[in-house]
């Protein structure tokens, strides 16, 4: 009897004990899949803070790849494979599409959002519940053609129990979508309008500065139509990005790889540009090469592939082009890379997708005839500029370049371009938009010359102006917006139009980034001084502010300071 009792107990201790050891593996779980999605909605994040920055100044690159946007997309369970959804239940997402946090500097952001918002309507229309279209993909493309209207956004979200209605104001952006990819071995990938960056990147690479020096050179991919090559030849499923397999691991890659040297090379350096536009440090950009090298030796003497630089060859090329832009920071210059430099461009068939379905479009081509140089065009901003050099290198016919007094500008591609560009142009804006380029000839028949006026086509007025006391420098022409140093996007409208004032004129900058214009002789300001070049410089004395004289009337005058005296 005595036996058989301690029998007993032992089974019901081994039941009991199993029970707990069921439970306890259970929570473990949970909690586990707790922490996958907040690692997961942290590094989405970071892709969001970093990606929205690079492609927004990307946005004059990637021609027909931009849209007017919100600066971030939600999210919500309905992105997710079966098994991620219950861990990313845990996290707080639901089938409504919900902004886990917000991008600071974005519309959504500056209209007031809040992390947690689930958004509702936009313009009083719900989102489609109809499982057959995507509620993220619509709602971009409703943003983009409401603004392309002019019609102002409103998007509707519940916070808490209440609906708050958002007026967001949508910036260009590169219309590409950046995407957390779990992947133990760090890589990027591009495809048309998509990047994809694993999770073993964003580990290898802590530093934001790094990771947006890989994430610009995929956004280079992109824009210079790397994937959209391999894709019509159909040699690639998907396109490997930058880095590849840096562990040593043996896992499973494309016979081709997706770029030569000379792709990679052109991603680099317009990486580099875009990283530093965006405002990313990249004075120490070749340490990402040495510090990858240093973990995969083998990389040193050859590429991982023969089609990639080796890390040397990286670490030289952005060693070089890194101190370039640095110096041209010291200067106050805008950090614009030599266009004409990438010579891998793609420019056959343009691909694009109807949900699962790809759309090729396969275009006429042709050669260049001389065009006007992207400075001699007139009214148009330092964005407008680079568009038109994009614009000038696309060898695809028929092509259109619209744009207005107001320096808004679009260009389109094929049989239709003529009048799409006008149309989108024109929507931009109160301005209407006409056309400055049919294919390869200037139609311009605006206001104001074909191309803009330059040097002394302006009669100086040397009564008020005279050169002994306002001398020309050799700085830059008066209309290169690209050499005024410190300007910022507010002031380059500013400039513009200074620049179809007559003379007498002024116009002033400060390294703090403001700027002082003025024309004529009449001082809108009682008291001030008649003469435009004393009149701003009087005001920036009023507002203590550090300022420089860069122009009068038809001619720069600023000098560097440390070099020589200003007037």
């Amino acid at each position: 009897m005595k036996k058989t009792l301690i029998g007993i107990l032992l089974v019901g201790t081994a039941w009991t004990h199993a029970q707990t050891s069921d439970t306890r593996l259970e929570d473990e779980k949970r909690l586990q899949g707790q922490l996958v999605a907040q690692t997961y909605l942290k590094n989405l994040e970071r892709l969001d803070r970093i990606g929205y920055a690079l492609l927004r100044v990307g946005a004059p690159y990637c021609s027909d790849k931009r849209r007017l946007g919100l600066g971030m997309a939600p999210i919500s369970l309905r992105q997710f494979k079966d098994a991620y959804i219950e861990m990313m239940k845990r996290a707080g997402l639901t089938d409504e599409l919900m902004f886990p946090h917000v991008v600071k500097g974005s519309p959504l952001e500056k209209a007031g959002l809040q992390a947690g918002d689930k958004v509702l309507k936009v313009n009083d229309e719900p989102l489609p519940v109809d499982g057959k279209s995507s509620p993220v993909l619509w709602m971009n493309t409703k943003v983009h053609e409401l603004a392309s209207r002019r019609q102002e956004i409103q998007v509707t979200v519940l916070r808490g129990q209440q609906e708050v209605v958002l007026s967001p104001k949508p910036v260009w952006q590169c219309d590409i979508n950046i995407h957390v990819m779990y992947k133990d071995e760090p890589n990027a990938m591009t495809l048309v309008k998509d990047i994809s960056v694993t999770t073993g990147l964003m580990r290898m690479l802590d530093s934001d500065d790094d990771l947006a020096l890989i994430m610009g050179h995929e956004l280079g991919h992109a824009i210079l139509r790397h994937t959209e090559e391999k894709i019509n030849r159909n040699k690639l499923n998907a396109m490997l990005g930058l880095l590849g397999v840096l562990s040593g691991r043996s896992v499973p890659m494309p016979v081709v790889d997706p770029y030569p040297k000379d792709k990679e090379k052109d991603a680099d350096y317009l990486g580099l540009y875009l990283s530093a536009a965006a405002g990313f440090d990249v004075s120490h950009a070749a340490n990402v090469h040495r510090n990858w090298a240093a973990q995969n030796p083998s990389g040193i003497e050859s590429s991982m592939w023969s089609t990639h630089p080796s890390f040397p060859e990286r670490a030289v090329l952005l060693d070089a082009e890194s101190k370039s832009l640095v110096e041209k920071q010291r200067k106050g210059e805008r950090l614009l890379p030599d266009v004409s430099r990438l010579k891998t461009v793609y420019e056959g068939d343009y691909v694009t997708f109807e949900g699962q379905k790809k759309i090729v479009q396969r275009p006429m081509q042709a050669s260049n005839k001389d065009l006007p140089a992207h400075t001699d065009v007139p009214f148009l901003s330092e964005d407008g500029r680079i568009g038109y050099q994009r614009f000038s290198a696309v060898k695809t016919r028929p092509r259109a370049f619209a744009m207005n007094t107001k320096g808004s500008w679009v260009y389109r591609l094929g049989a239709n371009a003529a009048a799409d560009a006008v149309q989108a142009c024109s929507a931009l804006t109160s301005v209407p938009c006409k056309l400055y380029v049919v294919n390869d000839d200037v139609v311009w028949d605006g206001p104001g010359p074909a191309t803009a006026v330059r040097g002394k086509a302006l009669a100086d007025d040397l009564d008020n102006h005279s050169l002994e006391k306002y001398p020309a420098s050799s700085w830059a022409g008066v209309d290169d917006f690209s050499k005024v140093p410190f300007i910022t996007e507010a002031c380059k409208l500013k400039y513009s139009e200074w620049l179809e004032q007559k003379p007498p004129r002024a116009y002033a900058i400060a390294p703090s980034g403001q700027c002082f214009y003025s024309w004529g002789l009449k001082a809108p300001t009682p008291g001030d001084p008649a003469v435009p070049a004393e009149r701003v410089l009087a005001v920036c004395s009023r507002k203590s502010t550090q300022c420089y004289l860069y122009a009068v009337d038809s001619r720069v005058v600023y000098k560097e300071p440390g070099l020589a005296k200003n007037p």
